[in-house]
């Protein structure tokens, strides 16, 4: 099976993962629920469930699903006109080396896509099990998966820009 797939498997999951907690907490949540946390957990302002989940309902299926449809369209042949690519000339020089950056490009689309779908699904999640704790500041593995997916979000990216799109110097000159 390959990673593509794994991935595709891995990120369905999420956003099927991130739309049953959020009709789960649409039918469960208390009218009062946690909508912003302090960088240790601490609840740092209370509102109603449905400014949250207003709020998740809108940002979570952008950022999970936009970016796993712009992959598919670029792994379908839509223009690379506006995608950043590094060294992008010598990636679409020859057929074969554009079929590459096309796969590469949307993989790392839906990779980006994966770990927002584990961030939100984390912050609804943590926000869950927040507004129905006796002492909500005490919880605090959401904050901790919280920082985990930026960071990894971060170090995703930066590596892409970075090492994937790389080439050899003396393949630059073909």
């Amino acid at each position: 099976m390959s990673a593509t797939r794994i991935l595709f498997g891995l990120w369905s999951a999420t956003a099927a993962a991130f739309v049953i907690l959020w009709f789960w907490g649409a039918l469960n949540l208390p009218d009062r629920v946690p909508v912003h946390l302090d960088i240790t957990g601490a609840p740092t302002r209370w509102g109603s469930r449905w400014e949250l989940l207003g709020v998740l309902g809108i940002a979570g299926p952008l950022t999970i699903a936009l970016p796993a449809l712009i992959a598919t369209w670029i792994r379908r042949g839509g223009k690379l006109t506006h995608v950043n690519i590094p060294h992008k000339e010598w990636w679409l020089a020859e057929p074969e080396r554009e079929r590459e950056v096309r796969r590469r490009v949307a993989f790392d689309l839906l990779a980006i896509s994966f770990l927002t779908g584990v961030l939100f699904v984390g912050a609804l999640a943590g926000t869950i099990v927040q507004a129905r704790s006796p002492q909500p500041e005490t919880v605090m593995w959401p904050t901790w998966l919280l920082w985990i997916s930026v960071a990894a979000i971060i170090l995703y990216a930066v590596l892409a820009s970075t090492v994937r799109y790389r080439i050899d110097p003396a393949e630059r000159r073909n």
